[in-house]
């Protein structure tokens, strides 16, 4: 475990939640895609009998007329064969039980191979199942979280720009700054709830067409690559200042880094610093107040 990672609670509860969101997201979508390949399959194998009963009987018929020497044993094969159901009806009740047969040994099989890990206690096992009335809040209505707004920010780095992010802050007094994507249309006084969205990661399934035509998801970055903060900030190490040349609505704020590594030999100590700029100069003393509340000096 990363001894310096983040261990802000809004984060974890964020991150839980948005996981949630995308698993049920990729259920229904995945379920519904199941479903129509289950149909299908239950067609196929409904014309599949269908044919395999013509085909036989018209061999057997073609049989009894070459070995009409042996009617006694061509009998009970064509009562048999006559005996067969061809409802389309009966014969997707027949498929269907017999998938869910195989679902289920399978499911048995995968039960067996599970070990209980003595580090982890049942984890939801026996949980109740939620209230079809259940709605999975937003993180940004979680009570951990104390501000929210989309500004612009920019580094102390040379050749650095100003862009837009949504800032965050936490009970647990800290500053995130969620980087927005190139093709997410937001800017300084955007909806909070408008510029989460495009952090979002979508959701692609694989359609039984998409596989046919040789089509599949890109795989690359990690689905929840946009819902880490591109900086956090802990705000009990940050003081603020401010730059008149920069406007009346920009401050600065600047973090004091735990040392770590070779920083804690030569005692350098290591600082970051981010200009801010907000939408008005009323809302730059909104965040002021917010931050210095949280610890900031």
């Amino acid at each position: 475990m990363n001894p310096n990672a983040i261990t802000d609670v809004w984060l974890l509860e964020m991150h839980y939640r948005m996981a949630v969101a995308y698993l049920t997201t990729v259920w229904e979508k995945s379920s519904s895609e199941l479903s129509n390949l289950f149909a299908g399959t239950k067609e196929m194998e409904c014309n599949r009998r269908f044919r395999l009963q013509g085909l036989l009987t018209l061999f057997m018929e073609r049989a009894e007329r070459m070995w009409s020497g042996i009617p006694p044993l061509l009998k009970p094969v064509m009562e048999d064969l006559a005996g067969e159901p061809t409802q389309i009806k009966v014969l997707e009740q027949d498929v269907a039980e017999k998938i869910r047969a195989k679902a289920q040994e399978l499911q048995k099989m995968d039960e067996a191979i599970l070990t209980i890990d003595p580090l982890n206690g049942p984890g939801l096992a026996g949980v109740p199942e939620p209230d079809d009335n259940f709605e999975l809040q937003s993180p940004l209505m979680s009570d951990l979280l104390c501000k929210v707004e989309v500004i612009w920010r920019k580094s102390d780095k040379i050749m650095s720009v100003w862009k837009p992010c949504l800032a965050v802050t936490t009970s647990d007094c800290y500053l995130h700054l969620f980087e927005i994507p190139a093709n997410g249309n937001v800017q300084t006084g955007t909806a909070p709830e408008v510029a989460f969205q495009t952090l979002v990661p979508p959701v692609e399934v694989p359609t039984e067409d998409a596989i046919v035509d040789g089509v599949m998801p890109k795989a690359g970055r990690s689905w929840f690559h946009d819902l880490v903060p591109g900086s956090s900030l802990d705000l009990k190490n940050s003081n603020i200042s401010f730059n008149e040349q920069k406007g009346n609505s920009t401050f600065e704020i600047t973090e004091t880094l735990a040392p770590s590594g070779f920083s804690k030999i030569s005692k350098n100590v290591k600082r970051r610093k981010f200009s801010l700029r907000l939408f008005s100069s009323q809302h730059m003393v909104e965040w002021l107040l917010a931050l210095r509340a949280l610890g900031t000096e």
